[in-house]
């Protein structure tokens, strides 16, 4: 799913520099998240898998309905019920998910104002 990014630019009040601003910290910090993420499905870590899919989610929420945040919801919720079968599927969905994600933000923030 594409970035909504009137939804985003109204979440930030119109103004592009923190937009950019907000985009570049997700981009520095949604590594670290699918990192924790990892890590816990290596050690089969389901309350850490639930935590660390919900801080995705929230952070990837503010550009819409985008679809790591999707994912990384129902990463929380196989985290939260401990039902971590489906798990490493769904992890490498996530990763192509954040690339794609990553790709329209890097492509966003070298555009002038939308």
């Amino acid at each position: 799913m594409p970035v909504d990014m009137a939804k985003f630019m109204n979440t930030v009040g119109d103004d592009w520099d923190l937009a950019v601003e907000v985009m570049g910290l997700y981009l520095a910090d949604a590594p670290t998240h699918m990192e924790a993420i990892q890590k816990a499905l290596a050690d089969k870590d389901a309350p850490q898998i639930h935590e660390s899919a919900h801080s995705l989610k929230g952070a990837s929420g503010v550009f819409g309905d985008v679809g790591i945040a999707r994912l990384a919801k129902r990463m929380e919720e196989l985290g939260k019920n401990g039902t971590l079968k489906q798990a490493d599927a769904l992890f490498k969905e996530m990763q192509d998910a954040l690339a794609d994600l990553s790709g329209q933000l890097h492509a966003a923030m070298k555009r002038n104002k939308p």
